[in-house]
C-alpha cells in the first residue's frame, strides 16, 4: 500500500503545474463533468461563515476556494508537495499541512466539517479515510456520488444518519 501511495503523490507531483488546466479542458474520459460535480460537492456541505473545514487532499484547491466564497475557515492537507505548493499559490490564506489519510495533520484545531472530495474511484480508500477521521474526532463518514466518477465524502461529529 506504501508503494501505491508514492505512485500516487509522485504522479500528482508530475501533474500539478497542469492540473487546474488540464481539468478546465478535459472534453470526456474520467475527468468528465468535473466542474459540476466540484459544484455540486461545495453546494451539499454545510460550509458558511465561520465553519471550520478540513479539505482532505485539498490539492490545487479547486474545492477550498468554492467552500472560502461561503465564508468558510479552510485547512487544507495532501500528501503532493507540488499540488500543496500550487494551492498555495492560488490560496495563500489557507493553513496547509503534507499528510495521508490515515494520518490528518492539523490535530491541534477543532473542525466544525472535513471534506475529501475525488476525481477517481475512491472506494479502496475508504478504510484508510475512516482511520483517520476517527483519530482526528470524526464519528461516521457519509460518501455521496456527486458525478459519474466524483465521490464527496462527508464526516460527521456524531454517528451514522438513520
Amino acid at each position: 500500500m506504501a508503494q501505491d501511495q508514492r505512485s500516487i503523490t509522485s504522479l500528482f507531483d508530475r501533474w500539478a503545474r497542469s492540473y487546474d488546466c488540464d481539468l478546465r479542458q478535459a472534453p470526456d474520459g474520467p475527468l468528465t463533468g468535473y466542474r459540476a460535480s466540484l459544484c455540486q460537492a461545495a453546494a451539499v456541505l454545510p460550509a458558511g461563515p465561520g465553519v471550520k473545514v478540513l479539505d482532505i487532499g485539498i490539492g490545487t484547491g479547486a474545492l477550498a476556494a468554492l467552500l472560502i466564497a461561503t465564508g468558510a475557515e479552510l485547512w487544507g492537507t495532501d500528501p503532493s508537495p507540488a499540488m500543496l505548493e500550487q494551492c498555495r499559490e492560488r490560496l495563500p490564506e489557507v493553513p496547509l499541512r503534507r499528510g495521508s489519510l490515515t494520518q490528518l495533520p492539523h490535530a491541534e484545531q477543532a473542525f466544525d466539517l472535513a471534506a475529501k472530495w475525488d476525481d477517481h474511484e475512491t472506494y479502496p480508500l475508504i478504510g484508510q479515510l475512516d482511520e483517520g477521521l476517527r483519530a482526528s474526532g470524526f464519528a461516521s463518514v457519509r460518501w455521496l456520488q456527486t458525478g459519474s466518477l466524483h465521490w464527496l465524502a462527508i464526516p460527521s461529529k456524531t454517528g451514522p444518519e438513520p
